[in-house]
């Protein structure tokens, strides 16, 4: 399936695009997510948030984070932290983190310093990246338990990870 460009007064195309995201292939799956995400076809974004929690899929559950974060859809951003706490998605968070780029994600600050100091690359890297545009004032006490984290993650962290652990605890 190709990716459609979508006119948002094309109700009979974007019914389609709504209902394949139950496709029983899930590439096609997130191809209709991807172009519902595009066309800002907010009507969608109840299936979009039902796919989400409900597929094994990594492809399809980031292409539906994805289109659900060009929605503007904060409603998302719970329902990303409770998937980036699940061990199943364990190497496979980055686009979920990616996701979370336009959103306000000082409640997710514990969850994010933990997923910088002990995940793979990527999501390490995406993590610290939305600790830093974090804006405005985050709790002291979480703060000084952030902190407790990452200076752990840096005592054990092996010489690959020692410089963005490094990193973490001076942020």
């Amino acid at each position: 399936m190709r990716e459609v460009e979508v006119d948002v007064y094309e109700s009979g195309e974007i019914k389609k695009l709504i209902a394949s995201l139950t496709n029983d292939e899930p590439s096609e799956a997130a191809t209709s997510a991807r172009s519902l995400g595009k066309a800002c076809v907010v009507e969608a974004v109840p299936e979009l948030r039902r796919v989400l929690v409900s597929t094994s899929s990594f492809r399809l559950r980031n292409a539906c984070a994805i289109a659900l974060s060009d929605l503007a859809d904060e409603g998302c951003v719970p329902i990303i932290a409770a998937l980036l706490e699940d061990p199943a998605t364990a190497g496979q968070r980055g686009s979920l983190l990616y996701a979370l780029e336009p959103f306000d994600c000082r409640s997710l600050f514990p969850l994010l310093v933990e997923i910088a100091a002990f995940d793979g690359f990527e999501a390490r890297h995406t993590a610290f990246d939305l600790l830093c545009a974090v804006e405005g004032d985050v709790d002291p006490g979480v703060v000084k338990d952030a902190m407790k984290v990452a200076q752990s993650a840096l005592e054990t962290a092996t010489d690959e990870r020692r410089n963005s652990n490094l990193d973490l605890v001076e942020l």
